[in-house]
């Protein structure tokens, strides 16, 4: 059992890659040599830690032996027609020896001291691709009808229920993707890597300011009272300053209020000192 600071506001969050590969839950010796005493320095810094996963493994030399356990033991759904990731099937946590395995590999964290997780992915459950049906089968009889709204909650779940009885129960999950009931699960939903502009989720496109502001609303009116999206989008790089500013305006009256990652930059002052003043008078309110 781990002995934490009594007070820790803030978290260091370690976003991929940092395994060997995508469900490898390892850490790749490269990057991080010693993990443990990376962890140990972070609590006693007074910092809690937490780290991406998604529910897939790998079709990768670097994760195989996961993988064919996985094949071996039916832990896959066992009809997909159609994917949408590129890591392939997602582990099918409706059958509970898949989740029980599941969680023994999220104990791995755990025992290190990880108390949080950034769960991507699992809205690829889809109803269709194309006008072609996906094709889901689950353990538990559900197709992809009904696990489109209820997978997520399971994946949520189960990290969820590992951070309970490993954590000490104050874990911490930010999510992609829920319905309604997930909020009991998930701490805030983020509506992942959305485009940097003024679209909707539509026409093919992941969707930009206009995509955040539907996703607010509608988690608010599935009772998420936690969300927030990238201000300034993420993909497509660096936004236009009038795209950031109206983010900004948007973020500022979130429940969280952050700023874009991808691209050289979404910092106010890579603009103009105008922007600086703007941002920062939002930042403030």
């Amino acid at each position: 059992r781990h002995s934490f600071p009594t007070r820790r506001s803030s978290d260091l969050w370690i976003d991929r890659p940092y395994a060997s590969a995508v469900g490898a839950f390892d850490w790749n010796p490269a990057q991080f040599p010693a993990p443990a005493a990376m962890i140990a320095a972070a609590h006693a810094a007074g910092l809690r830690v937490a780290l991406w996963s998604a529910p897939y493994v790998e079709d990768v030399e670097a994760a195989a032996s996961l993988r064919l356990e996985a094949e071996n033991q039916g832990y896959f759904p066992p009809k997909v027609a159609l994917l949408t990731s590129n890591w392939g099937e997602p582990i099918d946590l409706t059958n509970p020896a898949a989740y029980a395995w599941w969680q023994g590999l999220i104990h791995n964290y755990t025992d290190m001291g990880i108390e949080g997780f950034k769960l991507d992915y699992a809205e690829d459950v889809v109803c269709e691709l194309a006008g072609t049906r996906t094709g889901f089968r689950f353990f538990n009889g559900d197709t992809e009808r009904r696990g489109h709204w209820f997978y997520p909650q399971g994946y949520h779940a189960a990290y969820r229920a590992a951070l309970d009885r490993w954590a000490g129960g104050d874990g911490f999950l930010i999510g992609r993707a829920s319905s309604w009931g997930g909020q009991r699960i998930s701490d805030l939903i983020w509506p992942g890597d959305l485009d940097n502009d003024f679209s909707n989720h539509e026409g093919g496109r992941v969707g930009g300011l206009r995509a955040a502001i539907h996703g607010m609303v509608s988690l608010a009116e599935s009772g998420f009272p936690s969300f927030a999206s990238d201000t300034g989008g993420y993909r497509g790089g660096m936004p236009d300053r009038e795209v950031l500013l109206r983010w900004a305006e948007h973020t500022a009256l979130s429940p969280f209020m952050q700023l874009g990652g991808a691209g050289t930059s979404h910092n106010p002052w890579a603009y103009d000192p105008d922007a600086v003043r703007i941002y920062r008078g939002l930042a403030r309110l």
